[in-house]
């Protein structure tokens, strides 16, 4: 008698579920072996007869035949009735066995093996200053930053090191199913275009599908809006980000679609008690990390984490777990012809400072899930985009038409204040690895320099609160460290003394910029322990004074090696003369301040303009006339503890820290003979095909690119001083070779210069790396800047012969001020000057014009304030510059200038 069974009921890849889009099997066994069997499979598919499907002979084993039955892919949701059927040849006789069901699963993307769930790069970067998410160009979600805007001391990604390091989620990606398997996003099926709404971090990605009758529109942003919105039982939390679809038909015919969201959590690192669980009563995923303890404070997750994802109140919503950490939530949708629907997904977190806060979700979470379903999402969109535009006008602009100077300024600024924790003060160096999303005090102070520049001067302010909060973390050693948590945590101890020397720097020209002088007395114990750290008290065997060469040793700008590097002493100098004149206007103890002006000046006169000899002090190339950029380094990476005198070297190589005693610091001029020769070992540098073993260059891409840009500062620096079009015309190719590497959101830039015909991946440089020194140029070009303590504005623009109108408008307390410079091709220049004040000002004028051989015809137009005399200007044909000096009255002005140009 013959015997039939299921030996494996339908199964998928490896064994798992049977999913959309994949080849799944049924194995059938049969009782006795014989010779002339045929066996398969009768299958119903959503209540229709698919027929008869064959089965293949596997093997014989134990008296038993078994056999392999293939079921071609079929759609999401789909409904399977099966039973296996076998047959004797020569016999009508049918063996059935009893019917079995299946239902097809949502498919994850397909990349999940290799948790690559993203692949393009994520560029785009939105938040609220409380939170982070990067998305790539495909909408989907690569991370989130919660609860700062990079790395808490509680908060810690598994992989820190790797550019493939997640905090919180390794992905959340949508995509649509029709008949099939579900064409996830980030598939090359779908193509996209991504921008910024004008004004805002809110990013929109337009997606298509290959058969041109679908297309869908993604919103993201974090909420942040004019007033903070609250639920019944209310606020909701600072973690609340929003993904707005909208899916379109563009065919003629109704479409029957299932939307689908994958999740795939690690919550803080995935690393103690990380659980995914659906909340049937909520209709929502809950991904949580209960936390653990550590013995070593830096590795413990002393804190609970909960995050929230829920689709909208529109529809019913499935989840159908794919593995312990992921999920994918789906929902049924239908378009009418030429029409859309919506859906919105709401992500929003919560943290606990308490290991296991059971109640998490109860006190914070669920007061955000009821907004979020009775919300007028539309109208939160809306606000939250006024809110960035309002932050938008505050800024300072620089603006012309040809060069589309002031979106490149705007977008820059945004993109370096999403860097800024608005809860701490902190700064995130970068997002693109879990090793760079902390705060670093030097790029935290050139961050406070740039936000003075662009106008915001309480967020400058808040930076110097930050350091000066954390400066006393560690009291056996008084130097500021090499990088902390959002939360003022320390990170990394390594000692660099720019860290330290810059904050007097910094501070002392936040202050002539911002007017607040009772900063000094209230962060004087900050800089004081600032100049102690740079005459070498600290304690620390790395950071000390070297007599026989007047420098200070400690690791470099690149926190890699220890030596007495330019940078760092350069720092050195403008730091203690800052901070000697502080002490001066604090009415300090004279040899304080005295003690620091001798120790700057020997420093700077003898350690590094000195002529380079191996056992005397002196950074100047006794040969080239370039400043070398280290003196005595040791060659062990990290070590600063030097046993054999033959581990120490006085490299001659190319390093970007050699312009900043030039940039960004003004302690030599740009066009002394040192620097140019500085700069042209430079480029000679980056010109080389042979990278050196030892060059910069091998270090990180983040370098290349602010090298770049550290040159076009120079250049226009050179440009400015000298009048020389060709130094302003290298300044233009050295910032273009860097937008013009860099993606369509202006975020991650390529491979540079001549690593352009490799392919590599696009790298985030870091918001020191770029978007600072992008604002930093644009700043330079506009020539705008002002005096609060001697109520005086500077106007010091150059314009290139690319441009025939520019200009630039400074935020002003009570007021502002505005010109612009149009060229016509008659030859004749007009300058419009608009302001509005209640006090009145001076004005120091230093118009650089290279084109232009001489000024003639210098004259006013009448306009309503005629009765503003027309100042004496004077022409220095050596650095083709235009100045004049005025008092400029108060109220609502505006004065019209001509003159015509006599040469080209």
């Amino acid at each position: 008698m013959q015997s039939t069974w299921i030996e494996s009921p339908v199964q998928g890849r490896h064994g798992g579920p049977i999913r959309a889009g994949q080849w799944a099997f049924v194995v059938i066994g049969t009782h006795p072996v014989e010779v002339g069997q045929t066996v398969g499979l009768e299958l119903e598919v959503n209540d229709q007869s698919l027929g008869y499907l064959p089965g293949y002979w596997l093997e014989n084993k134990a008296g038993n035949s078994y056999w392999h039955v293939p079921i071609p892919p079929l759609g999401i949701h789909t409904k399977l009735r099966y039973q296996a059927v076998a047959r004797r040849e020569g016999n009508d006789e049918v063996s059935r066995t009893h019917t079995l069901n299946a239902v097809v699963r949502p498919n994850p993307p397909r990349w999940i093996d290799n948790s690559h769930v993203i692949q393009d790069v994520p560029e785009g970067l939105i938040g609220n200053r409380r939170t982070t998410s990067r998305i790539d160009s495909k909408a989907s979600t690569y991370d989130i930053y919660f609860p700062s805007v990079a790395l808490h001391s509680n908060i810690r990604p598994a992989e820190g090191e790797t550019p493939q390091s997640r905090t919180h989620f390794r992905g959340i990606v949508a995509g649509l199913a029709e008949a099939g398997a579900i064409d996830w996003f980030s598939e090359t099926i779908w193509q996209g275009t991504q921008s910024y709404e004008t004004g805002t971090n809110v990013l929109k990605t337009v997606l298509g599908h290959r058969d041109n009758h679908l297309r869908v529109f993604v919103h993201d942003f974090a909420v942040d809006c004019e007033s903070w919105p609250e639920g019944a039982s209310g606020p909701i939390v600072p973690c609340t980000y929003l993904k707005r679809y909208e899916i379109r038909n563009d065919s003629d015919v109704e479409r029957n679609l299932i939307f689908a969201i994958f999740v795939h959590s690690e919550v803080n690192g995935g690393i103690g008690e990380p659980v995914l669980s659906w909340n049937d009563a909520e209709s929502a995923l809950m991904a949580s990390n209960a936390g653990h303890g550590h013995s070593n404070r830096k590795l413990a997750r002393d804190s609970t984490v909960s995050f929230v994802i829920s689709l909208d109140g529109r529809g019913s919503t499935t989840c159908e777990p794919v593995a312990p950490s992921q999920a994918v939530l789906t929902r049924s949708l239908t378009l009418p012809p030429r029409g859309s629907e919506r859906v919105d997904v709401l992500i929003a977190g919560s943290f606990s400072m308490n290991q296991g806060d059971q109640a998490l979700f109860e006190r914070t979470l669920r007061p955000t899930l009821e907004w979020f379903r009775v919300a007028d999402l539309h109208a939160v969109e809306t606000s939250t985009i006024r809110r960035w535009q309002g932050l938008a006008t505050e800024l300072n602009k620089v603006f012309s038409p040809e060069l589309e100077w002031d979106e490149l300024l705007q977008r820059s600024a945004l993109s370096a204040i999403l860097h800024c924790d608005s809860g701490f003060g902190s700064v995130a160096s970068g997002f693109d690895r879990g090793l760079n999303a902390y705060c670093r005090p030097r790029e935290a102070m050139f961050t406070a320099e740039v936000l003075g520049k662009l106008g915001l001067h309480q967020d400058s302010r808040r930076i110097f609160e930050w350091l000066e909060s954390v400066r006393d973390r560690n009291p056996a050693h008084r130097f500021w460290f090499q990088k902390y948590s959002m939360d003022g945590v320390p990170e990394w101890e390594t000692p660099s003394v720019d860290q330290s020397g810059l904050f007097p720097w910094a501070l002392m020209r936040h202050v002539r910029r911002s007017g607040e002088t009772e900063l000094y007395a209230a962060l004087w114990p900050a800089v004081r322990q600032a100049a102690e750290v740079m005459m070498g008290e600290t304690g620390h065997p790395g950071l000390a004074w070297v007599e026989d060469l007047s420098l200070i040793r400690s690791a470099g700008m690149w926190d890699l090696r220890f030596g007495c590097h330019i940078f760092g002493n350069s720092v050195s100098v403008a730091g203690l003369r800052a901070a000697a004149e502080i002490a001066e206007i604090l009415n300090e103890s004279p040899q304080l301040s005295r003690k620091w002006r001798d120790r700057s000046d020997r420093i700077l006169h003898e350690g590094i303009l000195g002529r380079f000899a191996p056992d005397k002090p002196g950074m100047v190339d006794d040969r080239r006339g370039h400043l070398r950029p280290v003196r005595r380094m040791n060659r062990r990476l990290g070590h600063w503890v030097v046993k054999d005198p033959s581990e120490l070297d006085d490299p001659d190589i190319a390093d970007p820290g050699t312009l900043g005693p030039c940039i960004p610091l003004g302690l030599i001029p740009a066009e002394s003979e040192i620097m140019v020769q500085s700069y042209l070992m430079l480029n000679s540098d980056i010109q080389d095909r042979n990278n050196s073993a030892n060059s910069y260059r091998t270090l990180r891409h983040d370098i290349q690119v602010l090298t770049r840009l550290w040159m076009a500062r120079y250049q226009l620096e050179l440009a400015k001083r000298t009048g020389e079009e060709a130094a302003l015309t290298r300044a233009q190719v050295h910032m273009q070779s860097v937008l013009e590497a860099t993606g369509p959101l202006g975020l991650c830039v390529g491979p540079l210069g001549n690593d352009q015909h490799k392919v590599g991946q696009m790298m985030m440089p870091g918001v020191w790396g770029l978007q600072l020194q992008v604002c930093e140029i644009l700043l330079e070009f506009g020539g705008l800047s002002y005096d609060a303590l001697d109520k005086r504005i500077s106007m010091r623009p150059i314009m290139p012969r690319t441009s025939h109108s520019q200009g630039a408008r400074l935020n002003l307390p009570g007021g502002w001020f505005r010109y612009s410079i149009r060229y016509e091709t008659t030859g004749r220049y007009v300058l419009t000057m608009e302001w509005e004040t209640g006090n009145p000002f001076a004005l120091e004028t230093g118009i650089v014009l290279p084109v232009l051989a001489e000024p003639r015809h210098w004259r006013r137009f009448d306009t309503r304030q005629s009765d503003i005399p027309l100042p004496r200007m004077t022409w220095n044909e050596k650095n083709r510059t235009m100045s004049w000096s005025e008092t400029l009255p108060a109220g609502n002005c505006r004065v019209v200038r001509e003159w015509s140009d006599r040469g080209e």
